[in-house]
């Protein structure tokens, strides 16, 4: 079965070779515009078959995708990822905020599409409201759910620069200084996460703000890091360099 919303996302690789489709209507042949579409296998996602998709389809498809991404909200990912603000466990810690084997799965399952939605660049608009908190729910969705969902694999950085742009963002505006310290925390972690060093002396400063010992500690460390190698070096094995 083809996945409805794998198939959005392949639209997006479209390769524009002009075709005509021979189509049968009320006994007649006749040529039909269309386009050759890459989709990923349900079986194996790093295997395409390629099908030829009418032109008029691709506009409904179209407005499928903007009916599906209207409807993912900031407010789904920051009410998952720190409870709802009417809840008495609001900001109370996670275990998906440390992670297990469970905890991935949860994660994977409750954002995983919206993941590879924002990985297109589709939420970026996010950045934009909520004076800070759609930059955060696009962060976690960009730095923090990949984290998870492709642990130990290359995959689990592949988005670190786009959620490095929506820090930056938000703290070039300022937003992260209405923001309680936990959702502070995530927020930055994106420079805490860069293996430039312009960007962790951001981290450092931030953390240093912050006031959070246990978290500037590691911001420290990663600073150092950094510093003495270039690079995060446990990554190496996992990027393969």
């Amino acid at each position: 079965m083809l996945d409805l919303h794998l198939f959005s996302v392949s639209l997006r690789r479209v390769r524009r070779r002009s075709a005509r489709l021979s189509a049968v209507c009320g006994g007649a042949r006749s040529n039909v515009d269309a386009v050759a579409v890459q989709v990923p296998l349900a079986n194996d996602l790093n295997s395409f078959t390629l099908l030829y998709i009418p032109l008029d389809w691709i506009t409904l498809l179209s407005g499928m995708q903007r009916i599906i991404t209207t409807k993912i909200t900031y407010s789904k990912v920051l009410d998952f990822w720190f409870g709802p603000k009417s809840s008495p466990d609001y900001l109370q810690e996670k275990s998906f905020w440390y992670g297990s084997p469970a905890d991935d799965v949860l994660v994977r399952n409750t954002l995983g599409n919206d993941y590879e939605i924002a990985k297109q660049g589709e939420l970026d608009r996010w950045m934009q409201e909520g004076q800070g908190e759609g930059a955060l729910a696009l962060i976690l969705l960009l730095d923090q759910v990949p984290r998870n969902v492709f642990r130990g694999k290359p995959q689990a950085y592949a988005t670190d620069s786009k959620a490095l742009t929506a820090a930056r963002y938000a703290v070039d505006h300022g937003w992260d200084k209405e923001m309680p310290s936990t959702q502070r925390r995530y927020l930055y972690s994106p420079f805490n996460h860069s293996e430039e060093m312009k960007d962790q002396a951001v981290s450092l400063r931030l953390f240093t703000e912050l006031g959070d010992q246990y978290h500037l500690h590691w911001a420290k460390s990663f600073y150092e890091e950094i510093k003495r190698n270039g690079r995060f070096v446990h990554r190496d094995r996992i990027l393969g360099r």
